[in-house]
C-alpha cells in the first residue's frame, strides 16, 4: 500500500505485503488490527515526509531494515499480542523526538530493538518486551525518557542514551533489564529513577553501579541522581553516590557517600543499618528523616549546610531518630575547641558552638532519643564526634 501526496490513513485487518508493505510518503496513520499481518522486504512500515501515528495489534515484520521506519517525527504503539521486528531495527524513529508504548514484543535481528534519533519516550509495559543483539533501546539526538516494567535486553546495552540533553530512566517494580544501563555522557543531569519496589544498590563511584532486583543485576554508568519514589524500599550498600531523592525508605549498609546533596525535596527515611556510616555532603531539605541503628555513624561533611537556620531556634533540618549510645556523628569542619553541645529536652535540637565561634544544628526525635548525655570531641581531624552516654 502506497500513499503520496497527501497525510494517508490505511486500516488493515487481512495481509499486506511488499517492498515496503505500507508505504505512507506525506505522513498519516496506519492502524494493523489483532491478527492482520505486515511485512516488508525493506521496512514492514514506512511513514515519511510528515508526522506518522502507528497503532499495531497484529504482527510486523521486515526482511531488510526496520519493522517500523518513521522518519517524520511521531509515535508507536504496540498493543498486548502485538508484535514488531525487523532485520537491523524493530522500530526506527527519526526526524523529530518520537513516542513509543510496548505492551507487547518489540525485536530486532541484527541490530537495536529500538532506536529514537531525535529523542523522545519509550514506555514497556508489565510482561512485554524489547530486544536487539546490539541495544535494546537507543536514545540519540535528544533528551529522553525510557519507563520499564518489562523486559529490556541488549548485547551490548539494554539502554543506551547518547545525547547532550537531561535524560531519565524510570524502573518500576516489575522492571528486568537484561544487560547494561548507559547515560549520556553529561552524568549529572540524567536520572535512575526507582519507582517503587525493592532490591539494591552497589554504587561503585558517583554516576556509577549495579543493580539488583527482580532475580537479576544490571550495571548502570553516567547517572548522577538515583531517586526513590514513594513506595520503594531500596538499600545502598557501600560506594559513592552523587545526589539522591529520598521519598521512600533507603537502607544504607557498609560505607556510603553521598558527594553532592540530599536533594532538598526528599521527604523519606535513610535507615542506617547497624555497622553501617553515612556521609552526607548537603541536606538543606527539612522533610527527610535519619534512623540510627546500633553502632551506626552519621557524616556530616559540611555543617553549614545540614539543614537551615543554623544555630537558632528555627532550625529545621533532616530528623534524626533513634540514636542512642554507641551512635556517633561525625561534624567536619567544625572545631574541638571550646566545643558545647547544649539540648532542648523539649524539642530535641541540640545546638553546638565553639571558640571559634562556629555553630552547627541537630534535630533530634524526642520519643526515640536514648538517654544519658550528650558529648563532642576532638575527631582527631577537622571537626568533632557526637556521642550519646
Amino acid at each position: 500500500v502506497f500513499v503520496t501526496g497527501a497525510a494517508g490513513s490505511v486500516t488493515n485487518n487481512a495481509g499486506i505485503s511488499g517492498y515496503h508493505g505500507v508505504g505512507l510518503e506525506a505522513g498519516g496513520t496506519f492502524t494493523n488490527n489483532a491478527g492482520a499481518t505486515v511485512s516488508g522486504s525493506t521496512s514492514g512500515v514506512f511513514i515519511a515526509g510528515g508526522a506518522g501515528t502507528f497503532n499495531n495489534a497484529g504482527t510486523v515484520t521486515a526482511s531488510g531494515a526496520a519493522g517500523a521506519d518513521i522518519e517524520g517525527g511521531g509515535s508507536v504503539s504496540n498493543a498486548s499480542g502485538g508484535s514488531i521486528s525487523g532485520s537491523s531495527f524493530g522500530i526506527f524513529l527519526s526526524g523529530g523526538a518520537g513516542t513509543v508504548t510496548n505492551n507487547g514484543s518489540i525485536s530486532s535481528v541484527n541490530s537495536f530493538g529500538i532506536d529514537l534519533t531525535g529523542g523522545g519516550s519509550v514506555t514497556n509495559g508489565a510482561g512485554a518486551s524489547i530486544s536487539g543483539p546490539g541495544i535494546g533501546v537507543a536514545v540519540y539526538g535528544g533528551s529522553g525518557t525510557v519507563t520499564n516494567s518489562g523486559t529490556i535486553s541488549g548485547g551490548f546495552n539494554a539502554v543506551r542514551f547518547a545525547n547532550s540533553g537531561a535524560n531519565r530512566l524510570v524502573v518500576n517494580p516489575t522492571a528486568v533489564f537484561n544487560g547494561a544501563v548507559v547515560g549520556a555522557s553529561g552524568a549529572a543531569s540524567n536520572t535512575l529513577e526507582l519507582a517503587g519496589g525493592t532490591g539494591s544498590i552497589a554504587a561503585s563511584s558517583a554516576g556509577y553501579g549495579t543493580v539488583t532486583a527482580n532475580g537479576n543485576s544490571w550495571s548502570f554508568s553516567n547517572f548522577g541522581t538515583v531517586a526513590v519514589d514513594t513506595g520503594g524500599n531500596w538499600t545502598l550498600n557501600g560506594g559513592n553516590v552523587a545526589t539522591v531523592v529520598d521519598n521512600g525508605t533507603i537502607g544504607v549498609t557498609g560505607s556510603v557517600n553521598i558527594s553532592g546533596a540530599i536533594d532538598p525535596a526528599s521527604a523519606g527515611l535513610f535507615q542506617l543499618n547497624s555497622g553501617a556510616t553515612l556521609a552526607v555532603a548537603a541536606a538543606l531539605g527539612t522533610n527527610s528523616q535519619m534512623t540510627f541503628q546500633t553502632g551506626s555513624e552519621l557524616v556530616i561533611d559540611n555543617p553549614s549546610v545540614f539543614g537551615i537556620n543554623i544555630g537558632s531556634t528555627a532550625y529545621a533540618g533532616p530528623l534524626l531518630e533513634g540514636f542512642a549510645a554507641g551512635d556517633t556523628i561525625d561534624v567536619e569542619q567544625f572545631g574541638a575547641a571550646g566545643v558545647a553541645p547544649q539540648l532542648d529536652s523539649t524539642t530535641g535540637l541540640l545546638q553546638l558552638s565553639n571558640s571559634a565561634q562556629q555553630t552547627a544544628s541537630l534535630q533530634f526525635q524526642t520519643a526515640s532519643l536514648g538517654s544519658g548525655t550528650f558529648h563532642a570531641t576532638s575527631d582527631g581531624a577537622t571537626g568533632i564526634v557526637v556521642t550519646l552516654s
